[in-house]
């Protein structure tokens, strides 16, 4: 396959126009230097000067900047000799710093986090723990909103995704960017309101495709209605470095949901190659040649099999193979360690669940808050909880967590109202959340989750799911409301 050929090889396989794309990047990185001194000769702007001195300063002592990390993704899909030279770079202070704090392209757009991961360069590098900690995690909102100067919200959050996918601020990024669709889609400009969708689809790809699909259809079908008939996306009544840039990620997100062959993405592909300049480049400039070619590379105009749907078709069976398989899960109380996987497991499902908590569990003194802050949040979700009468719920309770069980049934009769019911008959620990089951010995108490041994089967496969929620259907129907 593709791993066993070298650059050269690569590189011959590839169209013509993203060989003189390549070409051109590669000669912006050989003649850096000498670009910045004729600059530096033909500007007497005393600003611009002290930039370009700083600039060239940081180039002679690391050789390259994190800023350059979209250019060199895109030499990596050709397996670039260049990048491993920047890899090497990214161990020096200089390749980040800037008078001794953080470049301010990081600040600006931390999305380049995500190139400099793509590229190897992650969470074991120092500066980048620190760079992802101040400005990502530092800067994230109790709701969840991630702010940044250059792709709002969605490129940190796409960072969060590929770093810790089932952290709670990964979740509440995601879930602060699904409730405001509608609003990212009409307050900003066009071209940005492009990007940030496209790149908020291209998240959500990465980290659930199936569960995040309907989703991911909705934005599709917004960016092809914004297409323009030439084939662009983006304002035309901006200059053209306001277009390659929301081309470039909607055409992404648009072959990995509808394929190369989809007439919106192969009208921008002509497009693309009809605004190539003679030098290889597009408008002569680093950035916007990286969008177009990124664009063209991910349409299968780049290295031949297509290692862009190689990967993506890996990808989808990753998901889907972790979807379907069965995850054992425990609790079990120990001299040296307790092993606590059913609570944690419960805690981030509830925290995150999006459409629906189905429970059956003889008692409830864990949790019960957080359901009601989702509840609260998220008015729609739909929850619907069976616990054992109370009477005899306070005759068989054992255990310190008594104390709670009482308030706690309160507070859910109280707040759920008729989606809080009572069986004698239960017996069974069913937990359905959104399209995940967990089946389980321990009730929802800190006793079972913490200080019992218990067991538990955590799974997303479609049949269980099924009969789970036709399980829980004949128990709801058979419960009643608590006197």
């Amino acid at each position: 396959m593709l791993e066993n050929l070298t650059y050269e090889q690569l590189l011959e396989t590839c169209s013509e126009e993203v060989k003189m794309g390549i070409e051109f990047i590669e000669d912006y990185f050989t003649f850096r230097e000498e670009r910045l001194i004729k600059k530096l000769e033909e500007t007497s702007d005393r600003w611009l000067r002290m930039r370009i001195l700083k600039e060239r300063e940081r180039i002679l002592k690391a050789g390259y900047m994190c800023s350059d990390a979209e250019l060199m993704y895109v030499l990596s899909k050709v397996k670039h000799p260049l990048v491993n030279s920047f890899k090497q770079a990214a161990t020096l202070p200089d390749f980040w710093l800037e008078d001794g704090s953080y470049d301010l392209a990081l600040f600006d757009c931390p999305y380049l986090l995500w190139y400099l991961l793509k590229l190897g360069i992650g969470p074991e590098n120092e500066f980048f723990r620190d760079a992802v900690e101040v400005s990502i995690k530092s800067v994230q909102t109790v709701k969840g909103e991630i702010h940044s100067n250059e792709i709002y919200h969605v490129g940190p959050m796409r960072v969060l995704i590929a770093l810790e996918p089932q952290s709670k601020q990964t979740m509440m990024a995601v879930n602060f960017f699904i409730e405001n669709l509608e609003d990212l889609k009409n307050y900003y400009p066009e071209w940005e309101a492009i990007c940030i969708l496209a790149i908020g689809g291209l998240g959500l790809w990465d980290l659930d495709y199936h569960k995040y699909r309907a989703i991911i259809d909705e934005i599709c079908e917004f960016l092809k209605q914004k297409q323009h008939d030439e084939g662009f996306w983006g304002s035309p009544k901006d200059s053209l470095a306001f277009i390659y840039e929301p081309t470039c990620y909607s055409v992404e997100l648009l072959v990995r949901h509808l394929g190369p062959g989809d007439p919106s993405v192969r009208k921008a592909v002509l497009w693309l190659k009809n605004q190539q300049d003679e030098d290889g480049s597009w408008l002569n400039k680093p950035q916007a040649t990286a969008y177009a070619l990124s664009a063209l590379i991910s349409a299968g105009e780049g290295p031949k099999v297509p290692i862009e749907h190689v990967s993506i078709k890996e990808e989808l069976g990753k998901q889907l193979t972790q979807r379907i398989k069965p995850q054992f899960v425990c609790t079990y109380p120990g001299p040296q360690e307790i092993v606590t996987e059913i609570k944690t497991t419960l805690k981030n499902a509830i925290r995150n669940a999006m459409r629906r908590i189905w429970i059956c569990t003889r008692f409830i003194t864990e949790f019960f808050t957080d359901i009601i802050d989702v509840r609260k949040e998220r008015p729609d979700i739909d929850v619907k909880i069976v616990v054992i009468p109370r009477g005899e719920a306070s005759k068989t309770y054992k255990g310190p967590g008594k104390k709670f069980l009482d308030p706690a049934f309160e507070i859910l009769r109280r707040e759920l109202g008729a989606d809080f019911k009572v069986n004698p008959l239960l017996h069974a620990r069913l937990y359905i959340i959104d399209d995940q089951v967990l089946i389980s010995s321990a009730d929802m108490t800190p006793e079972q989750l913490e200080k019992e041994f218990n067991v538990g089967i955590w799974t997303k496969d479609p049949d269980v799911v099924r009969k789970s929620e036709l399980f829980f259907k004949r128990i709801w129907e058979s419960s009643e409301f608590p006197h």
